[in-house]
């Protein structure tokens, strides 16, 4: 914020009057009274010191000559004249008690000739050749926004610091390592040295045999909470978060809404504004609602039976396109999907439609996979290795409309954008292939293996993906849950849908069972948490990025 520390600040505007090779009044400047020095947001804006210039317009011209030059200030009885690359506005104006013989000035483009100038970007050069338009220059044969500035679709706007609001990463200052984080929409550091505080903070109060875990606000205070199935105690724990990486302990402890849960999902399924909850039972063939108060605890089950044997992944959209949360479950067991419908009340139509899938479905993801408007489900087989793809119609119903080839008993699945096109990707893990599928989607709801399509993982038999920006350089990583070995492979991504060579930490637990990303200390970077079954814990690995 611009600090006036002198309460008789005036402004002078006047235009540029000469021309040396540039349009007359491209650009008109702003001074301050005299007494007055320019200090730049970040020392790094500083972009030249000029000394034995003879005047206040002298100086002008220099920065009007520099196309990254948008505030300068000139004292003259030391003839100095100092060139800035930050707004005059995003800086500090002072005041100098001792001198009065400097001020400052700022660059403002002539709004009448803006669109005029703007015009010809990205076209050839011959459009905006040296000397003939301040506004944008001659970047790899076209007209582009000088440096340290990004074309916001109307004009060039200075790229802004650590802590600053961001559109994308392009409005954020890459030459300092920065990149636009999107759960905050601020600039922040992208790692060079990425990895995670060893070892990780255990939760031992965990019931008994963690399964699966996801991550959202249950109580609204701005922090993000965890619900945990509890497979062998059957039940679900809930654990709150503070908001610094830790939670509160002991973990509150509902159910039983049947046996053996094994996944589960969080919406607001009865449409009063707070977040519920919907798991599937392995053990009894249902599917369990609790529904939310708001604030961290959750109403008695409701439960209705699954449509089939063994259900293991749940998910939960619209497919129907009418503002109500429908439910898709995977029975393994009877090796169908089956969709229920709901009612926004809480409740869901009873039965539901079930569509065949192969041998023993796994695991499923829902989203626009043939960007159509309609959610569409990708789900794994782990018995037949095989990627269904079941397009939706927008009404509730789906079709099979293709299948791949994965590694040994894929287990789990998760998508997200890899290559930085807009359409979703997919990534399977392979249990006992001990590799990651990658699959390339083309946005017609067919995907195409990645090249190369296989990365091994750094432990045996992957069993779950999170997917997030972990280092922070606005492509997409991927989070490995190993079982054996309980380890976590973590690939970073390029953003051209390949992954570097998979690095090796520790969950400081045994049998792995799921894996989310979150950013749990609020510091801008995603952290995992990992289940750990055999030894009842949940595992917190908050990111370290320098």
């Amino acid at each position: 914020m611009t600090k006036f520390f002198l309460l008789m600040i005036y402004f002078v505007i006047y235009p540029l009057t000469y021309q040396q090779k540039y349009d007359l009044f491209q650009s008109s400047i702003r001074l301050t009274q005299f007494g007055t020095r320019f200090q730049p947001q970040d020392p790094i804006e500083l972009l030249n010191i000029f000394s034995s210039v003879s005047s206040l317009f002298r100086c002008s011209m220099l920065c009007n000559q520099n196309r990254q030059c948008r505030t300068f200030d000139y004292d003259q009885s030391s003839l100095v004249c100092r060139l800035f690359e930050s707004e005059y506005s995003t800086g500090t104006i002072l005041t100098n008690s001792s001198s009065f013989t400097s001020r400052i000035g700022a660059i403002l483009y002539n709004t009448t000739a803006t669109s005029q100038f703007y015009s010809v970007y990205n076209q050839t050069c011959d459009h905006c050749s040296t000397g003939s338009n301040r506004y944008l220059q001659c970047i790899n044969n076209t007209c582009q926004c000088p440096l340290n500035t990004y074309w916001n679709g109307q004009k060039c706007l200075n790229q802004v610091y650590d802590g600053s609001n961001c559109s994308s990463t392009l409005s954020c200052r890459q030459d300092l390592n920065l990149t636009c984080y999107p759960q905050t929409n601020t600039c922040t550091t992208v790692c060079n040295t990425f990895g995670f505080q060893q070892p990780p903070a255990l939760y031992g109060t965990i019931a008994g045999g963690p399964q699966s875990v996801i991550s959202a606000d249950f109580n609204k205070d701005g922090h993000w909470d965890l619900a945990i199935t509890d497979y062998y105690a059957s039940s679900i724990s809930i654990l709150l978060g503070i908001g610094n990486g830790s939670f509160q302990q002991p973990a509150t402890v509902y159910g039983p809404g049947g046996n053996n849960p094994f996944w589960l999902v969080s919406e607001d399924f009865n449409k009063d504004g707070n977040l519920d909850l919907a798991m599937c039972n392995e053990g009894s063939n249902n599917i369990a609602i609790f529904l939310g108060y708001g604030s961290g605890s959750f109403q008695t089950v409701t439960t209705f039976a699954s449509g089939g044997t063994l259900p293991s992944s749940i998910v939960a959209a619209d497919f129907n396109n009418d503002n109500i949360t429908n439910l898709a479950v995977a029975n393994t067991g009877s090796d169908y999907i089956t969709i229920f419908l709901g009612y926004g009340t809480g409740g869901f139509q009873t039965p539901g439609t079930s569509y065949a899938a192969s041998s023993h479905p796994s695991f499923l993801v829902s989203g626009d996979f043939n960007s159509d408007g309609r959610i569409d489900l990708a789900v794994v087989c782990r018995v037949s290795n095989q990627l269904l793809i079941f397009l939706g119609f927008g009404n509730g119903s789906f079709q099979n409309n293709a299948t791949y080839t994965t590694g040994s008993t894929p287990y789990s699945v998760r998508t997200a954008d890899f290559n930085g096109d807009s359409k979703l990707d997919l990534a399977v893990a392979n249990f006992y292939s001990n590799s990651v599928n990658i699959f390339i989607g083309t946005g017609t709801g067919e995907f195409i293996a990645a090249s190369p399509a296989t990365y091994a993982t750094t432990g045996d038999n992957p069993i779950d993906i999170a997917i997030q920006d972990l280092n922070g350089d606005s492509k997409m990583d991927l989070a490995v849950c190993n079982q054996v070995g309980n380890t976590i492979t973590v690939f970073l991504g390029n953003g051209n849908g390949t992954f570097g060579q998979g690095q090796n930490y520790t969950s400081m637990g045994q049998k792995l069972q799921s894996i989310i990303a979150q950013d749990f200390n609020k510091d801008g970077k995603y952290d995992l948490a990992v289940t750990n079954q055999d030894s009842n814990t949940l595992a917190i690995l908050l990111t370290q990025c320098v």
